[in-house]
């Protein structure tokens, strides 16, 4: 089963529209607008039911799911994947970071098989590129600061 995401009640709708307009071959739906939010608010063990009859894998931020559906795991129940985002790693209103992760997930882990799957989303940091160019240019402008200018700094040379 390639990767398809539901994303549970406890992430926002709107990840699942930013994750779209990044990628729009990513399937990834929203727990709000799937079967017209008939599943909110269901138990764990329904609602993974159901995501494995559709191929989906569940993103949650709830992992109590592991202690309270431990007898999945124990008879061996097949179901079509879980995701887990920590809220320590990714901040649920941190919109960007987590659309970030998904679409770094997808890219590179679609076409393997979700089945029976765990896993913690780890988060995609921005890229270190324009944070360098940043500083480069805030090095630039000290190099042409001369002492008579307002806030000039003379740094001691070793």
């Amino acid at each position: 089963m390639s990767l398809s995401l539901l994303l549970d009640e406890n992430i926002s709708q709107v990840i699942a529209e930013q994750v779209r307009l990044k990628r729009s071959d990513i399937a990834v739906l929203s727990i709000h607008h799937w079967h017209e939010g008939a599943y909110l608010s269901v138990p764990d063990e329904v609602l993974l039911a159901a995501a494995y009859a559709e191929g989906l894998t569940l993103v949650t931020y709830d992992t109590q799911i592991l202690s309270e559906l431990s007898y999945i795991f124990e008879e061996e129940i097949t179901f079509g994947g879980l995701i887990f985002v920590d809220a320590k790693t990714i901040a649920s209103s941190d919109f960007g970071s987590l659309t970030r992760a998904i679409v770094h997930l997808w890219e590179t882990q679609h076409a393997l098989d979700w089945s029976n799957r765990l896993m913690y989303l780890p988060a995609r940091r921005h890229s270190y590129r324009g944070v360098c160019q940043s500083a480069r240019k805030t090095d630039r402008r000290r190099s042409r600061q001369t002492a008579t200018d307002p806030g000039y700094e003379q740094q001691e040379v070793r």
